[in-house]
């Protein structure tokens, strides 16, 4: 009978380790709710990559049309000499271009 004893104790045990692994797996719901979520985060995610892509095409352009810092800083230094130039001329030859 010991045998018995042992064998329905080992059988209620490995029920009892059936029962608690049933609790731990997840149901179909768990995994619907699951999937449900990642078919959201994989939406917004591609519209997160339209929006990143759209900025970036859009900084692409606006790279090609506006004139840089250094454009702007170059354009200064030449009105800048020119200025003096026609000054140096304007005090040479004793004249003025300036309207009063």
């Amino acid at each position: 009978m010991a045998d018995n004893d042992q064998l329905l104790k080992a059988i209620e045990s490995i029920k009892s380790d059936v029962g608690n692994i049933k609790k731990d797996m997840a149901t179909k719901a768990d995994v619907h709710r699951v999937e449900q979520t990642q078919t959201a985060q994989g939406s917004s995610i591609a519209q997160n990559t339209t929006l990143l892509e759209a900025v970036a095409a859009g900084q692409n352009e606006l790279k090609e049309i506006v004139a840089t810092k250094a454009d702007v800083l170059s354009v200064e230094v030449k009105v800048d000499k020119l200025r003096k130039r026609i000054e140096g001329i304007e005090e040479h030859t004793g004249s003025s271009t300036h309207k009063n």
